[in-house]
């Protein structure tokens, strides 16, 4: 089984943010494919209840095409949000 790798970062989802954000580049993903990164217009207003609906499809999606939904870094309220509910 090979992995997607979900990003629970409430800066790394703002598409106009790469540099201040320290997204990885495509190089840096590689294979691997990377989601809830750079979906965002900087413009727009993100939140944790945001966050959790796509990462919820996100991981559904994962598990669909038979990988690991791998989420890493960001925030604990994201995380907490997604374990424990709102």
């Amino acid at each position: 089984m090979s992995a997607a790798v979900g990003r629970a970062d409430s800066m790394q989802v703002y598409r106009d943010l790469q540099i201040l954000s320290a997204r990885p580049t495509a190089a840096e993903m590689g294979p691997v494919p990377h989601r809830l990164y750079g979906t965002v217009d900087a413009a727009e207003n993100f939140s944790v209840g945001r966050w959790l609906s796509a990462a919820t499809a996100e991981i559904t999606e994962a598990w669909r095409e038979n990988r690991l939904p791998v989420l890493v870094g960001g925030t604990g309220l994201y995380f907490k949000a997604l374990t424990e509910g709102m």
